[in-house]
């Protein structure tokens, strides 16, 4: 799991200055947890909107699409790849704008990884 859990936290660092993705202030650890304090996101999850309303109109879903292909670029610009968009990894603030979790399968390029790893993270 190990792996895992340094390629989220090393995501999650790296973007955490889009608008459209989770922030994570801080990672706490003791001897047998890991603690990912993540920001506060009161809305709702994407797909619990979805399944309440059946279908977006038009202006809606380009609404949510440009938020998350601006964050997906953010992504790419920065040599990672999330992995795992589906609606359960979307959340809404309480502003209705669109929030990417759940970095844990994301796959950074291996320079981006050799240099966050000698930074200590």
């Amino acid at each position: 799991m190990e792996p895992c859990i340094v390629r989220e936290v090393s995501a999650m660092r790296c973007l955490d200055h889009h608008p459209n993705i989770l922030k994570l202030p801080k990672v706490m650890a003791t001897r047998t947890k890991i603690y990912l304090v993540v920001d506060l996101v009161p809305g709702n999850e994407f797909l619990a909107k979805l399944k309440c309303q059946r279908r977006f109109s038009e202006s809606m879903t380009r609404y949510y699409f440009h938020q998350l292909v601006s964050g997906l670029l953010f992504y790419h610009q920065n040599d990672i790849a999330h992995c795992n968009i589906k609606p359960q990894n979307l959340f809404l603030d309480n502003k209705g704008s669109l929030k990417i979790i759940n970095f844990g399968l994301s796959a950074l390029s291996k320079q981006k990884m050799d240099g966050l790893l000698l930074c200590g993270i």
